[in-house]
């Protein structure tokens, strides 16, 4: 090798050290592009050309168990640090086992809702629930196994191919109500543009009342852009029950909201399309001023009504 100008030439030792480096770190990376590829399937391309082009795929909608196994099978083989992944425990037992050994003699998930439920029909089908989306939120998260919140984040793995792998990992799950609502729940979060799919086979009653499940428990830095963008997908109904449910959930998020954009979020709400959302919005951030701040509640009013003659225009 031709010898830069201004340093000494490097001996003949260090070139040896330096290629034995070389070799160990290519070794390594072969290592884990091998260890990683189960979860990258076979032809998967860019996440971000694949988000752009979803629309015009055509989805894989019905439930593809032995899919699943497949996967479920490469991904249960993997080497992680020399052992082949363990099962948890609460895997191997049934359903209707772990209700009556977890709920019998301890309290421990009794909650407010559940004390009030008298119908055991019922009762057995909330405490399902909690154990279901419980199970599933430590499957998808990485508590036990691979990440595959991550994979689906990166693109390795689609929302329909982590929905087969948790249907043949716990089939008694995929049976209950809750399965496919805590995956779609989960995976909005991520990319709701990709998480669609899931919804593709439900009635249009349950669908929308997944998303407005989906929406309560999203997380916080699922800012008000992507929220608005989320509901408007949701259509609006003058539905009494419906109606309460989509006003309780502007509340809820406008106060999360207001604390952390503050007056960001009021001149957002101000310029969204006109409609019901954006007008009981600016009502609840006119009422949240009262008492804080009387010229802004005043002002938050006066601008609804302006706004609201200008769609009348």
């Amino acid at each position: 090798m031709t010898p830069v100008p201004g340093f000494p030439p490097t001996p003949p030792m260090a070139k040896a050290r330096s290629a034995l480096v070389h070799l160990a770190l290519g070794l390594a990376g072969w290592g884990i592009a091998t260890l990683l590829s189960p979860l990258v399937p076979v032809g998967k391309k860019d996440h971000a050309e694949e988000s752009a082009t979803l629309p015009s795929k055509t989805p894989r909608p019905r439930l593809d168990v032995p899919g699943g196994r497949q996967i479920l099978a490469r991904l249960m083989t993997r080497r992680d640090s020399g052992e082949a992944l363990q099962r948890p425990e609460w895997e191997t037992a049934s359903l209707d086992a772990r209700i009556e050994e977890e709920f019998e003699d301890r309290d421990v998930h009794e909650t407010a809702t559940l004390k009030r439920i008298t119908d055991p029909e019922k009762a057995y089908l909330a405490k399902a629930d909690i154990l279901v989306s419980r199970d599933l939120d430590s499957l998808i998260n990485g508590k036990n196994g691979p990440d595959l919140a991550y994979a689906f984040r990166h693109g390795r793995m689609d929302a329909l191919e982590i929905r087969d792998l948790l249907a043949a990992r716990l089939p008694d799950h995929a049976t209950h109500p809750a399965f496919l609502r805590t995956i779609y729940r989960e995976l909005v979060d991520h990319d709701p543009l990709r998480a669609e799919v899931l919804l593709e086979d439900v009635p249009q009653p349950k669908a929308i009342q997944m998303k407005y499940d989906a929406l309560d428990h999203i997380a916080e830095d699922f800012g008000p852009e992507q929220y608005f963008r989320f509901l408007a997908s949701i259509p609006y109904s003058e539905d009494p029950t419906e109606s309460r449910q989509r006003r309780r959930l502007h509340r809820k998020k406008a106060v999360i909201y207001l604390s952390l954009y503050e007056s960001d979020f009021t001149r957002f709400v101000e310029q969204q399309a006109p409609g019901p959302d954006r007008d009981f919005n600016l009502e609840i951030i006119a009422k949240a001023h009262e008492t804080s701040s009387p010229a802004e509640a005043v002002r938050v009013r006066r601008l609804t009504k302006v706004l609201q003659g200008l769609d009348g225009d």
